[in-house]
């Protein structure tokens, strides 16, 4: 017994049925001016039949369609034509059949293929086969299909009148005209052509398009090869694919012109829609806040609310910018910062920050990236200049670490590793080298500069701020610095592949060591920070250390960054083998009798902790000891022990570098 599953399915199939018949007829009357069917037509029409009924059942075109969200199962229709096409064919060739018009058949299977999509799209019809809640998305699909098979003949015929001075093209055009069409759409589908929608990128919507262009060349290519049609026939196409996908282009460009996000701050008028307003405090988000105090600052302990700037952040400034609101309530007491000393702007020309006067703000507020400033740090000293101590400066950037998922989410897959390497080429390498820095920086001004997140916060720290707060919201880092002191003036930020540190040597003397940099620019100047932050590592390092680039990562893990310490050791202030050359910093961390005891020796290139495995702060300072003690025994000897120590643990991995 049937189900009312199966008598739908079987429905589908009947009406289907009656469309091939309904095309074959047609088509036939169209050739013949007759609907009197020859003996051989009827058996071709039997095998047609058949043919289709075997290319329905092996591709369940009507049965997958109710399981799948598509507006229509057009892949399945193209699949199933292209084997009722391909037997059809094998039938005529099997019995050696010729006589039957080319015209009659192909003619009949494009029509079948037209109507069975109009069918199956149409805001009326489409109950015969299916039901379906997309009837506004399927009628504009279906739209673009009928617009590229009229546009088609159009293109064709325009093409082969400047070619013969006639419209009169002919059955063999016809056929061809109808394959064409055939391949066209078949690659179309492939390509995703047909999934209309508004897209973010211009490059993104006509992707699909330039992608069938170049397979449809080469498809009719191999077809002109093997049916050897003439270079006449050859010339006409290529002109007709060339002036059909320009045309499906620039009509794809417009569309992409009016169906593009709105841009402008005019608003629409809907006046059947009343949208509901929330409290931007009623809103909850997880913006992931880094911060040294859980605290929130505070600039004035005893404010005045009726003067301070929350409620204009909350309703004019930030209004629509919700999540930055309740950033910055979550860091600092806005109540706290008096609105008259308090200025907010979104822009990168630094002529709006210079005019203001000096040391007077207490709140500066930019929301414009700072990527876009040429002389970065010029920008920031000023910004630094007309707050007050303890003022606080607001701003954002769009960090390296993003970049690369940026590209990837506006562009196909395809196009976006292409423009990846160009993009690192362009943005990364062309500012760092001498010759191509000049050329970078005249054509683009310094906009749009990549600046990694270590670097950004670096240069507020040389600037003199410090953090209260950093969060990450829609891909731009926001910042809530704090003015400290005045801006560094008088050390140079590390950017070439090799630097020196100041570090004390024999007799406390200070030496520069060399080490290939692992780091991004300005990472020195947040050491502070990140220990505040995130502490020490089982390394004796900071822990979680965003500051080191990938491929210092690797010079790290294989002891490479401490090569260049080989020129200390020419030039004297340091040895092969012994204690750490440290910074005041950590220096005052050890013990004054290991002070003195260090002080009386070089430092080394290969320190004590490497050859004893020891790798904390306080196991630092106890391989230390140990290795001072033992050197005032037997100095040769303990260098020579502890170099081939370090050297087995290296080489084997039983020590890391970070």
């Amino acid at each position: 017994m049937l189900t009312s599953k199966n008598k739908n399915h079987i429905l589908k199939i009947f009406w289907d049925g009656v469309v091939l018949l309904f095309s074959f007829w047609v088509i036939y009357l169209i050739k013949y001016h007759t609907f009197k069917i020859t003996t051989d037509y009827l058996h071709y029409l039997i095998a047609l039949m058949l043919c289709w009924l075997i290319s329905t059942v092996v591709t369940q075109k009507f049965k997958i369609r109710e399981n799948r969200s598509e507006s229509y199962p057009q892949k399945q229709l193209v699949l199933s034509l292209f084997i009722l096409a391909g037997s059809i064919s094998l039938y005529s060739m099997v019995i050696k059949e010729y006589d039957y018009s080319r015209f009659v058949i192909f003619g009949s299977l494009g029509l079948f293929y037209l109507l069975e999509v109009m069918l199956l799209s149409g805001k009326y019809f489409a109950p015969l086969f299916f039901k379906s809640d997309k009837k506004f998305k399927q009628r504009r699909s279906f739209t673009f299909l009928v617009f590229e098979f009229i546009l088609l003949i159009v293109v064709f015929n325009i093409i082969f009148y400047i070619n013969n001075i006639t419209f009169n093209i002919g059955e063999e055009n016809i056929v061809l005209l109808s394959g064409l069409y055939f391949i066209i759409v078949f690659v179309g589908l492939i390509f995703h052509q047909y999934d209309i929608k508004s897209h973010e990128n211009y490059i993104t919507a006509i992707w699909p398009f330039l992608k069938s262009i170049f397979v449809v060349i080469f498809a009719i290519s191999i077809f002109s090869l093997f049916l050897k049609f003439t270079e006449y026939s050859s010339r006409m196409i290529l002109a007709t694919i060339s002036l059909f996908y320009l045309i499906e282009i620039l009509i794809v460009s417009v569309y992409y012109i009016f169906t593009k996000p709105k841009t402008t701050d005019e608003p629409g008028v809907n006046i059947f829609h009343a949208p509901l307003i929330s409290d931007v405090s009623d809103l909850i988000y997880d913006t992931d806040i880094e911060r040294v105090t859980q605290k929130k600052y505070i600039y004035i302990d005893n404010w005045l609310k009726d003067v301070s700037i929350k409620e204009k952040l909350k309703k004019m400034y930030l209004n629509e910018c919700p999540k930055v609101f309740s950033f910055l309530d979550k860091v600092i007491e806005l109540n706290s910062f008096n609105f008259n000393e308090t200025e907010i702007i979104r822009s990168a020309d630094p002529y709006n920050v210079q005019v203001l006067p000096n040391n007077s703000l207490s709140l500066f507020m930019n929301l414009h990236e700072i990527n876009d400033l040429r002389r970065i740090n010029e920008y920031i000293i000023t910004v630094n200049s007309k707050l007050k101590k303890g003022g606080v400066f607001v701003g954002r950037f769009f960090p390296l670490e993003y970049r690369h998922d940026s590209i990837y989410s506006k562009y196909p897959k395809s196009l976006a590793g292409i423009i990846y390497i160009f993009d690192f080429i362009w943005k990364r390498l062309f500012p760092k080298l001498p010759v191509t820095q000049k050329i970078y920086f005249a054509l683009t001004k310094g906009k749009n500069r990549v600046m990694s997140k270590a670097q950004g916060l670096g240069r507020l720290y040389y600037c003199g701020f410090e953090s209260i707060g950093i969060t990450v919201i829609d891909n731009c880092l926001y910042f809530v610095m704090k003015k400290v002191k005045e801006p560094c003036m008088d050390e140079n930020p590390s950017y070439g592949p090799l630097f020196k540190m100041k570090r004390y040597g024999k007799e406390g003397k200070l030496i520069y060591v060399y080490k290939f940099r692992t780091m991004h620019p300005y990472s020195e100047y947040l050491q502070d920070y990140m220990i505040k932050l995130y502490g020490y590592g089982e390394n004796g390092k900071p822990a979680d250390d965003f500051r080191v680039t990938q491929w210092g990562k690797f010079l790290r893990k294989h002891w490479l960054d401490e090569l260049p310490q080989l020129l200390n050791v020419l030039k004297g202030d340091m040895r092969l083998v012994g204690i750490r050359p440290l910074s005041n910093k950590f220096l005052e961390e050890y013990p004054e009798d290991i002070i003195r005891k260090r002080f009386k020796y070089k430092p080394g290139c290969v320190p004590p902790y490497v050859a004893l495995r020891k790798q904390s702060v306080e196991e630092y300072i106890e391989s230390e000891r140990q290795y001072l003690i033992e050197k005032e025994k037997h100095p040769y000897w303990t260098d020579i022990k502890y170099f081939v120590w370090a050297l087995y643990n290296i080489f084997t991995n039983k020590i890391r570098s970070a």
